[in-house]
Parts: structure tokens; sequence; C-alpha cells
């Protein structure tokens, strides 16, 4: 279970600084973040607002 969890933040670490060293538009980095960002805290139920238009139309 360990190796898994290690294996899955190696390949994540690496997919992040591949974006991040292919991706020179600072815009578009700032919006990825952005992003990622919002849908991290509305995952884990952080972000009311959007939890809760999320549940509402469900």
């Amino acid at each position: 279970m360990v190796a898994l969890m290690f294996r899955g933040t190696a390949v994540e670490a690496i997919i992040a600084a591949a974006v991040t060293l292919l991706i020179s538009n600072v815009d578009l980095l700032a919006g990825i973040l952005f992003v990622f960002a919002i849908l991290e805290f509305s995952s884990r139920g952080v972000n009311t607002g959007l939890a809760q238009i999320l549940s509402f139309r469900s």
C-alpha cells in the first residue's frame, strides 16, 4: 500500500514538473492553479459555496 502511494506521489510530481516546465505562459499556469485549487477544495467540502452548488444539482 505504501509503495503504491509513493509511486502515485512520484508520478504526480513528475507530471506537475513537466506541466510547469512546458507551459511558459504565466497567466495559463495561474489559471490551471486556480482551477485545481477549486476542484481540490470542493472535493473535500472545504469550499462550502461550491460544495453546496454541486450537492444542490445532484
